[in-house]
C-alpha cells in the first residue's frame, strides 16, 4: 500500500551512495551475441576480476580471501547441463568441479556447496541456475552475471531478481569501487537498460 510507504530508496541512490556494486553492461562492439561467445567473454571477465581482487587482498591483509564467481541463469535443466559442460572446457572455467548446477534436481551436496560459496575454501567459480535459488539469495562474490533464459516483456520480477543476485559488495565499507558485469539475452539486456530511466547510471 503506497499510503504506508514513508520513503523511497532507489537502486540509483544505493549505487551513488556506494552501498552496492555498480552494474556494468557488457557487449561486443561487433554485435556478437551468441551464447558461446557470451560465456567465454564472461569467463574472461571473471579471470580479470579474480586478478583485481587478488591485488586488492595483497594490499589489504585483513580483507576476506573470498573469490569472485560467475552466475548464469539457464532456461531449463537440459540447458543448464549444456552450459555447465561448456564452462568445464579449458577455454572457459576449465574445471567441471568448479561449476555448480542448481536446479529442481540438485542434490543435498550441491545445495550445501551453494550455501558455502562465499567461503574462502569454496572451489566454486561458476553457478548455473534455473531459477531454483530461494528468494533473497544473493552472495557478495557474484561479480559477473549472464542471463540466458528468456524473459517476458510484461514481467520485471525475474530479471530484477537476476540482477539483484550480484549487487551486494564483496568489501563493503571500503572506498574500493566494485562492479558487477552483466550480459545476456536481448530481453534481459533491454530490462537492464530500462532501469536507467529510474536514475540508475550504468557503464557500457
Amino acid at each position: 500500500n503506497e499510503a504506508k510507504v514513508k520513503s523511497h530508496y532507489t537502486l540509483g541512490q544505493a549505487i551513488a551512495d556506494g552501498y552496492v556494486k555498480v552494474p556494468v553492461i557488457v557487449y561486443r562492439k561487433d554485435g556478437t551475441k551468441d551464447e558461446r561467445t557470451q560465456l567465454r567473454d564472461a569467463c574472461s571477465l571473471l579471470h580479470v576480476k579474480e586478478a583485481a581482487y587478488d591485488a586488492y587482498r595483497a594490499a589489504t591483509p585483513d580483507a576476506d580471501p573470498v573469490k569472485p564467481v560467475l552466475f548464469v541463469v539457464a532456461s531449463s535443466i537440459e540447458h543448464a547441463d549444456e552450459v555447465g559442460a561448456l564452462l568445464a572446457q579449458p577455454d572457459f572455467i576449465g574445471d567441471g568441479a568448479a561449476v555448480l548446477h542448481i536446479t529442481s534436481q540438485s542434490s543435498d551436496e550441491a545445495l550445501a556447496a551453494l550455501a558455502d560459496v562465499e567461503s574462502a575454501t569454496s572451489p566454486i567459480r561458476a553457478i548455473v541456475s534455473v531459477n531454483m535459488l530461494k528468494e533473497g539469495w544473493d552472495v557478495r562474490n557474484v561479480t559477473v552475471i549472464v542471463g540466458l533464459r528468456e524473459y517476458s516483456a510484461e514481467s520485471k520480477i525475474l530479471p530484477e531478481q537476476t540482477l539483484g543476485r550480484g549487487l551486494r559488495r564483496m568489501y563493503f565499507g571500503t572506498d574500493t569501487r566494485e562492479t558487477v558485469s552483466v550480459m545476456g539475452t536481448p530481453a534481459f539486456m533491454e530490462f537492464v537498460e530500462s532501469i536507467q530511466t529510474e536514475g540508475v547510471s550504468f557503464e557500457h
